[in-house]
C-alpha cells in the first residue's frame, strides 16, 4: 500500500486579502523610509557633500521626493489605510490589549530616549508623535470604544456598525482639517498642551510625526468592518481554496 503525504494548509486560514496590503503598504514604507535616509538622514551621520555622482544624484532625488507635495499628501492615506488593515486584523488577533500597552511603552520610552539623545548631543532628535506610541493608543481607544458601545447595544453587529459610523464621521472630519487646515509647525514643546496637540494631530513637530485623530478613525472602521465581513475569520476569496483529492 502507498501511502501520499499530503502537505498541511495551513496557508489555506491566511487571508489573503489582507497579506497582500499588508505586503502593499510595508514596500511603500520601506521606499518612504529609503528615500527620507538619503534624502535628510545621510547628512546627519555623514560628512556627505554633493558632487557629480550617482549617489549624488539620487540624494538630490531623495531630497525633492520628500517635499514633494504629491507624497506629502499620499503619505497620509498610505499611514491611514496602515490602520484601517491593522484595525481589520483584530478580528484575527488575542490579546490586542496587550499588544497596545507593550507598544504604547516602548512609544514613551523611545520619546524619553530621543529626549535623552538630543541632550547629549545637543541637537534636536525628539521624537513625540512615534508609530508605537500612536499605534498602541488608537489600538487601546478602540477597543475601549467597541466595549463601551456593545455593553449598551449588546449587540455585535449593530455595535461593528455604529463603529463603522463614528470612524467614517470622524475621517471626514479630520481629513477636511488635515487638509485645509494650515497645521502649524512647532520647533520646540514649551507645554504640556502642545505636547498633547502634537500626539493628537492639532500641531506638528517632527518629520515621523503619525497623528493619533485622523489615524485612530481608520482604526475605527477597519474594527468594525473586521468584525462585520469576517465573523468566521476566513478569506473573502475561501471557495478558491478547495481541496483537490
Amino acid at each position: 500500500m502507498i501511502r501520499i503525504y499530503h502537505p498541511t494548509n495551513r496557508n489555506n486560514n491566511r487571508i489573503k486579502e489582507i497579506d497582500f496590503l499588508r505586503g502593499f503598504l510595508l514596500l511603500l514604507m520601506v521606499m518612504d523610509h529609503l528615500f527620507f535616509d538619503f534624502g535628510q538622514l545621510i547628512y546627519i551621520i555623514s560628512n556627505f557633500s554633493m558632487d557629480q555622482s550617482l549617489l549624488s544624484q539620487f540624494v538630490k532625488f531623495s531630497s525633492s521626493y520628500l517635499s514633494w507635495d504629491f507624497r506629502i499628501n499620499f503619505r497620509i492615506f498610505v499611514v491611514m489605510l496602515f490602520f484601517f488593515i491593522s484595525g481589520i486584523s483584530f478580528q484575527f488577533s488575542k490579546n490586542n490589549n496587550k499588544r497596545g500597552v507593550i507598544l504604547l511603552s516602548i512609544g514613551i520610552l523611545l520619546t524619553l530616549g530621543s529626549i535623552i539623545v538630543s541632550y547629549i548631543l545637543k541637537d534636536d532628535f525628539v521624537i513625540i508623535a512615534s508609530i508605537f506610541l500612536t499605534f498602541g493608543l488608537a489600538i487601546l481607544i478602540t477597543n475601549f470604544i467597541y466595549f463601551v458601545i456593545n455593553k449598551i447595544l449588546k449587540n455585535n453587529t449593530i455595535s461593528s456598525l455604529f463603529l463603522v459610523i463614528i470612524g467614517l464621521l470622524g475621517a471626514i472630519y479630520f481629513i477636511d482639517f488635515t487638509f485645509n487646515v494650515n497645521v502649524p509647525i512647532i520647533n520646540k514643546i514649551e507645554s504640556f498642551i502642545d505636547l498633547i496637540d502634537v500626539i493628537l494631530g492639532y500641531k506638528q513637530y517632527g518629520f515621523d510625526d503619525i497623528p493619533l485623530l485622523i489615524n485612530l478613525t481608520a482604526m475605527l472602521i477597519g474594527f468594525g468592518i473586521g468584525k462585520l465581513i469576517y465573523p468566521n475569520r476566513k478569506s473573502l476569496f475561501s471557495y478558491f481554496n478547495k481541496k483537490i483529492y
